[in-house]
């Protein structure tokens, strides 16, 4: 399915930086001294913002920002849904599971030991709303969250 958009439903913020290195839409950002780029720890804190598509020049969500390029990013309200990536290779992923940065843009499912330290429950951004298995893919593909 060509995703549009990565926002499904619901209300988000809207932001802009420049990117510091290449990065997709519905991937996982950090904010840094100089702009955004892919979460980089992975099941570290983070704050569930992601990467829109520039609908602007009406690039849809499959549309690469290059390193430089002003990023438009979101920050989903509690209960809105979005499309984040999950990486090539990864584990599967099922509806009500608990996801978190893979350290790479990407997300990937809560680990089974991640339940009630503090940092560990700052690591979600969100609740999955579809199944996805990428196990045997071998590029990143798009999973539907549900912001908390």
């Amino acid at each position: 399915m060509p995703y549009k958009s990565i926002v499904a439903k619901g209300e988000v913020n809207h932001f802009e930086a420049s990117a510091d290195a290449a990065l997709s839409p519905g991937h996982l950002l950090e904010v840094t001294a100089t702009g955004v780029t892919k979460h980089s720890v992975a099941a570290g804190t983070a704050s569930p913002a992601f990467a829109r598509e520039d609908d602007i020049i009406g690039d849809a969500a499959t549309v690469q920002y290059a390193a430089g390029d002003n990023v438009l990013y979101i920050v989903p309200n509690r209960g809105s849904e979005i499309y984040a990536r999950v990486a090539a290779g990864a584990a599967a992923i099922a509806i009500g599971d608990y996801v978190e940065s893979a350290g790479d843009g990407t997300v990937q499912v809560q680990g089974a030991s991640a339940s009630t330290s503090q940092a560990q429950r700052q690591s979600v951004v969100g609740i999955a709303l579809e199944a996805v298995d990428n196990s045997g893919g071998a590029t990143e593909v798009f999973i539907k969250l549900r912001a908390l």
